[in-house]
């Protein structure tokens, strides 16, 4: 659809924006950080984007809102919506209703919805959105920590909203009972609405409390400048052109939701798809995509893997543009979507605390299972989580002296100490984890609060939970550390099966299998617990802080020695090159692969047969034999050390190594392996280990 030409109805603050806009459009995937002069954040000390920005928009043809109720589609028009958004702002006022009073709104989509989000902005009012679902604890919290002024709800969820003295006005869409005021009655109002002063970039527009992962949620404030503005890197990310019509999957309560439902497809002067019910399924959302001619979609991870058990069918025809954020995409549903429709679904990575940061932007050449590129306006620096200096693996950081991104918050709502320790330094840390390829392309490797060490290697649940997923089993997973009397900790996960599968000891092997095929063996992840459910945020992401705190009940677990692969010479080999240097006749293969011959007692009860050694300081392979009942001096790790039991069971602490157990061992680790029953062993030094006189303290 061709857009209709465009009368000249934009303000200066209007003309600036749209030509920032404009600098986004007509750069197809030309645009990553540093961006240099292709693009520069518009600077403007006032700006309200429902005023300079949508109601200059009226004159456009197409609806600006299709609502998909199940009964019938109903479009509603950039001037009706204008219109009404000038009534509620008047409405608004004649309540009391002030420039920065804040007002929560716990409604699903609908037109009241974006009514009273352009209404509530072009007044200047701080809007809080919420769930409709909130209730208990959970809603009072909430309400007294945004200091709410207004409360917005559908009559349907009206009883759940707790009477506060603080709450000066409850309105109500539908019925009003008595207390509450009725929502319609902003239509006796005039449709002309001239504020009484202009709107600072500076002022606070939204208050979104953040998902609460790891802890309670934060109340995130944006300004006028920070969300309008700020997305204009989610423009360029979601790749919606003029005339589209776009289609996102998102409840009003989350950030997202003013982002692919709100300020970027109107941003991009597009139609905009409402789905009205909050469950609807994946059948209703694919028909939605053919009858309406959808040309972008955006929805998050889990709404795709729903799409395709279902059945995702054949590409719908019009649709150009396809993307997901809100939680790691897995190369296995990139390549899954990919097959179908012949479009490479995009992933994008931002934050309740700003905009659009990084992804792959329309026509970019994307890396499966990658974040993607810095987007425009965000000169992402990845630092150190422990030194803070700069490194190809570290933080997501923004800087804050010099080039401070216009989409990044204005602080945590009545909490100075936490704006300090996140704005107050040199970068902005985001708390998430990245590594930078040799093409300056992106990869997710999870949070900082989810990081752990084992055997003093940093271990990212992210990563281990990819490989988890492309088991055709499992349909969700999360990995959380499980302590370990030597390693600190293991990777433990818990996962929740597709329909059709059943847990058991066939299973779990093949499982195991396919981990020790992915994954290396300091990321071997030792236990998995099935489990019917995650739990999860109000947004849908697992909270792994829940998990470790309070693991669910499984019905059943299983542990990595009992399904132990035993290593052939060349996976050896890939952990040990100098094992195999000059090894051209294959004796050291035939020596690994055949285990036979051990003398000259070393200790009493333990044997050996040094299969190779380097040099005096250089690394060494052995056979070991432990008689019943043997216990090795304890002693320090210079390198690492790979221990594979061949026979009986090694333990080292309150942990048993069965036949099959691979152990590796980090550098300055130290143990007091011991035998009850006896057993024999290949191990492998990458240096010589240091005697110690802790043996009591380490077989505690």
């Amino acid at each position: 659809m061709n857009a209709p030409s465009r009368p000249n109805l934009r303000n200066h603050a209007g003309t600036v924006f749209g030509d920032a806009r404009d600098t986004l459009l007509h750069h197809d995937g030309g645009i990553t950080e540093p961006a240099g002069a292709a693009f520069q954040w518009p600077r403007l000390r006032h700006f309200n984007w429902a005023l300079d920005w949508f109601d200059s928009l009226a004159w456009r043809g197409e609806p600006a809102l299709i609502l998909v109720n199940g009964a019938e589609d109903v479009r509603i028009s950039y001037a009706e919506l204008r219109q009404r958004s000038n009534q509620v702002a008047n409405w608004l006022h004649s309540l009391g209703a002030q420039r920065g009073e804040r007002i929560m709104i716990m409604l699903p989509n609908g037109v009241e919805l974006y009514a009273l989000l352009l209404g509530a902005m072009k007044l200047g009012l701080v809007i809080i959105p919420g769930y409709p679902s909130l209730t208990g604890d959970n809603l009072l919290d909430r309400l007294t920590r945004s200091r709410a002024r207004y409360v917005v709800a559908s009559e349907s969820v009206t009883a759940n909203i707790p009477r506060l003295d603080s709450l000066r006005g409850y309105i109500a869409v539908g019925a009003a009972h008595k207390g509450w005021i009725a929502f319609d009655d902003h239509q006796q109002h005039a449709p002309d609405f001239i504020p009484a002063v202009p709107t600072s970039v500076d002022e606070p527009l939204f208050g979104y409390f953040t998902s609460g992962t790891t802890s309670a949620p934060k109340l995130v404030l944006h300004t006028h400048q920070s969300y309008p503005i700020g997305h204009l890197s989610s423009v360029y990310w979601n790749g919606i052109r003029p005339a589209d019509v776009h289609l996102n999957v998102s409840a009003p309560g989350w950030a997202k939701h003013s982002w692919s439902s709100f300020f970027v497809p109107w941003t991009c002067e597009a139609t905009i798809v409402s789905l009205e019910e909050a469950d609807v399924g994946p059948a209703a959302i694919l028909a939605t995509l053919q009858r309406l001619s959808v040309n972008t979609f955006c929805a998050p991870p889990t709404v795709w893997r729903a799409l395709l058990r279902h059945g995702i069918g054949s590409r719908p025809a019009a649709l150009r543009e396809i993307v997901s954020a809100g939680e790691p995409l897995d190369a296995t549903l990139i390549d899954a979507v990919s097959a179908a429709w012949g479009l490479d679904l995009r992933n994008g990575f931002g934050q309740s605390e700003a905009t659009a940061i990084v992804g792959f932007a329309p026509g970019m050449p994307i890396s499966r299972g990658a974040l993607g590129y810095p987007l425009p306006g965000y000169p992402v620096e990845l630092l150190d989580v422990e030194t803070g200096l700069p490194a190809d693996e570290g933080e997501i950081c923004l800087p804050l002296l010099d080039d401070r991104p216009l989409g990044l918050m204005s602080g945590y709502d009545a909490d100075p100490q936490r704006s300090e320790k996140a704005l107050g330094a040199s970068h902005y840390r985001t708390g998430d984890i990245a590594r930078r390829d040799s093409d300056g392309c992106l990869w997710y490797l999870g949070r900082t609060d989810d990081q752990f060490k084992s055997f003093d290697y940093r271990i990212s649940p992210v990563e281990l939970e990819s490989a988890l997923l492309q088991h055709p089993s499992i349909a969700q997973a999360a990995v959380i550390p499980f302590p370990d009397p030597v390693g600190l900790y293991v990777p433990k996960a818990f996962v929740v099966l597709r329909s059709g599968y059943v847990a058991d000891a066939a299973w779990s092997s093949d499982v195991f299998a396919q981990l020790s095929r992915k994954l290396p063996p300091e990321l071997a992840i030792r236990r998995i617990a099935v489990v019917d459910e995650m739990p999860k945020t109000l947004s849908g992401k697992i909270m792994r802080a829940t998990l470790r705190q309070a693991s669910p009940t499984s019905s059943a677990e299983y542990l990595i020695e009992a399904h132990a692969v035993v290593p052939t010479p060349g996976e050896i080999q890939g952990v040990w090159p100098q094992l195999f240097e000059g090894d051209e006749d294959g004796v050291m293969r035939a020596l690994v692969a055949d285990f036979q011959k051990m003398h000259s007692p070393d200790r009493a009860g333990i044997w050996s047969h040094t299969l190779y050694r380097a040099d005096p300081e250089g690394s060494v392979a052995a056979l070991v034999r432990y008689e019943p009942g043997a216990r090795a001096k304890a002693h320090l790790h210079n390198g690492h050390e790979l221990i594979h039991v061949l026979e009986g069971e090694l333990q080292t602490g309150e942990q048993i190594h069965p036949k099959g157990s691979l152990l590796v061992l980090a550098p300055g680790s130290r143990h007091a392996p011991f035998s009850e029953k006896g057993c024999s062993l290949l191990v492998i030094w990458e240096r010589p280990v240091t005697p110690i006189d802790v043996d009591k303290e380490l077989c505690a």
